[in-house]
Parts: structure tokens; C-alpha cells; sequence
């Protein structure tokens, strides 16, 4: 089965909106898409 290019986008878009207004921050790896995969990290952002 052939990996679709940007299927791993759509968690940065949905995700990020969320998270980002409430307080996280948000880094995605989107390196290895045509393996469908990614890493995403979220951290609480420093006070």
C-alpha cells in the first residue's frame, strides 16, 4: 500500500489549534510521511 503524502498533516492542523491557545507548544516531524509516519511532541509552554 502506498503511503498518501499528506495524511500526517491533518494532526497538525487539528491538534495544534487546540493545543496552542492552551498553552502547549507544538512540534511535528513530518520527515517520514512517505513511511506514514510522524512524531508529534507537546509541551507545556514555560510561564
Amino acid at each position: 500500500m502506498e503511503a498518501y503524502p499528506d495524511y500526517c498533516r491533518h494532526c497538525d492542523v487539528l491538534y495544534r489549534r487546540v493545543l496552542e491557545p492552551m498553552g502547549y507548544e507544538y512540534t511535528i516531524d513530518l520527515s517520514r510521511t512517505d513511511q506514514a509516519a510522524c512524531t508529534v511532541i507537546v509541551r507545556r509552554r514555560a510561564v
